[in-house]
């Protein structure tokens, strides 16, 4: 018997983004859009300038 897998997108097989997501539901979705890739490198080190600070 064959097993045919269903194709998955990599892109939603995410856990993290700019902020962790600890307990993935598949009640909620979020929606990001991004607009331009400004540097390329680990999230973190990239995401900070354009962090808020409190």
């Amino acid at each position: 018997m064959i097993h045919i897998r269903p194709a998955v997108d990599g892109s939603t097989l995410s856990l993290s983004a700019i902020f962790p997501i600890s307990f993935p539901s598949p009640d909620i979705y979020l929606i990001i859009r991004v607009e331009k890739v400004l540097q390329q490198g680990d999230l973190s080190d990239c995401a900070e300038p354009y962090m808020k600070q409190d």
